[in-house]
């Protein structure tokens, strides 16, 4: 699909922009438990979860228009402050979201369930799925507490970008979003 024929998408348009395929095509979650318990889910590929990560002084600090043109989304939208808004998390209830699990192989060897433990799918438009990274906890996010460190957000955006540019195949970032929050490790902390 070229970029040409893509619509141009508003944030407050977003519920009616989205695909959503893959809820239509995978198991939910019905077990009832609530979505951001950690827990092995059975039977299920994904749980419906919404954003839980508070975002008091929300700040933009890139995005790629590469993506966001991809996605139908004008500079001008990227930079409302109803982009910044959805982007920290604060997504309509109109908007289904949800975290999806995998299994993991170590060594040859099954892993166990993981899944999406801090990403948060807010929708598919154009074939691309969009999800908020370090927005809460879901059931994957194994006893953690489902954020994103900044300086861990900014070099995996720019290195997903530098991957994109060289050819290599991956995941591209929409954005990075500040929360004005602090997101305390202890393998970062002086004193740890």
């Amino acid at each position: 699909r070229t970029l040409a024929t893509i619509s141009a998408v508003a944030i407050g348009d977003w519920p009616s922009a989205v695909d959503n395929s893959l809820l239509r095509e995978l198991v939910p979650d019905e077990s009832g438990k609530p979505p951001q318990l950690s827990r092995e889910v059975r039977g299920a590929h994904y749980v419906s979860v919404r954003p839980s990560v508070p975002a008091p002084a929300p700040r933009l600090v890139a995005y790629s228009s590469e993506v966001a043109s991809s996605l139908g989304l004008s500079a001008e939208t990227c930079e409302s402050d109803e982009f910044l808004q959805f982007f920290a998390g604060k997504v309509p209830e109109a908007v289904p979201c949800w975290a999806t699990s995998y299994g993991a192989s170590f060594a040859g060897r099954y892993g166990g369930q993981r899944g999406d433990g801090r990403a948060i799918s807010v929708g598919q438009v154009n074939g691309l799925e969009v999800q908020l990274k370090g927005a809460g906890t879901t059931p994957f996010s194994r006893r953690f507490d489902g954020r994103a460190v900044l300086r861990s957000s900014v070099r995996e955006f720019l290195a997903s970008e530098a991957m994109h540019h060289l050819g290599v195949p991956t995941t591209r970032a929409l954005a990075v979003v500040a929360s004005g929050d602090t997101v305390q490790r202890a393998w970062y902390d002086s004193q740890g």
